[in-house]
């Protein structure tokens, strides 16, 4: 073997050597790393694994926490539940208690409308009683007055021993009576209709009329209403005098008003 022969053999063996080495430092390195991934593989694995288990504890908190929720929730509903019962039985109660109050009340005012009627009777009975007893008063009083003039007419008429007296009161009658004969307000049928008890004395009717009808607050006839007349003019009560001849005398000058029998004063 030539020294060049010799020499290409011993570089061949080198490089053998060499690439055998580089392979087995390269194997060396893949084993490291391959050691290194594993270990870093375990060591992610150990960190998802105590994640896991945080969570696996997380978990069974929130599961436990959702159980106490819903215990809650049952003791509330059922708590809701007997709260709207008692609420329904009550308003179920106080509905029956309107009732009974609305019937109450219905009968409160039935009773209002009766009492009502009844103040409305006895108060239009009252208004009557009262108006009648002015009616009475207010007559009573008049008469009083006229008795009083009536009363010395006749004390003039029935002296015996003052014949001049009585012959001047007899006067004022005749006159009196021509007064009342010419104003046409007399009406002697009517009169007597009206006045029985005076048709059945008997007697000269205008006459007696003038001595005691118009002193008794008696109407002359259906034109001339005494009392309205006396109403009216109070005046005229006061002073005694009949209301028919005042009418005649001065009323009817001084314009008074003259009512019918039955006619508002």
């Amino acid at each position: 073997m030539s020294i060049s022969e010799s020499k290409m053999v011993s570089n061949d063996r080198d490089a053998t050597s060499v690439a055998s080495e580089f392979s087995s430092q390269m194997k060396q390195e893949e084993l490291t790393s391959a050691r290194e991934a594993k270990s870093e593989s375990r060591r992610q694995l150990a960190v998802l694994k105590s994640k896991y288990l945080d969570l696996q504890g997380e978990l069974e908190a929130e599961k436990a926490l959702l159980v106490k929720a819903r215990a809650r929730l049952r003791d509330a509903e059922s708590d809701l539940i007997t709260r709207i019962s008692a609420l329904e039985a009550n308003c179920a109660a106080k509905d029956d208690q309107l009732a009974a109050l609305q019937g109450r009340y219905e009968d409160r005012l039935s009773d209002i409308a009766q009492l009502g009627h009844i103040l409305a009777v006895e108060g239009k009975e009252l208004r009557r009683l009262k108006a009648e007893y002015e009616y009475s008063a207010q007559r009573h009083h008049i008469l009083t007055k006229l008795a009083q003039t009536r009363s010395q007419l006749h004390r003039a008429m029935s002296k015996p021993f003052y014949a001049k007296a009585r012959r001047r009161a007899e006067k004022v009658v005749t006159n009196e009576i021509a007064l009342v004969s010419e104003s046409g307000l007399f009406d002697a049928e009517w009169y007597g209709e009206n006045y029985p008890d005076v048709a059945q004395s008997g007697g000269d009717l205008l006459r007696q009329f003038v001595l005691h009808g118009a002193y008794e607050l008696r109407d002359p006839g259906p034109a001339f209403s005494a009392f309205k007349y006396h109403q009216k003019y109070p005046d005229v009560t006061e002073a005694g005098a009949p209301a028919l001849l005042h009418y005649l005398r001065n009323g009817r000058s001084e314009g008074r008003l003259a009512f019918r029998v039955g006619e508002g004063g």
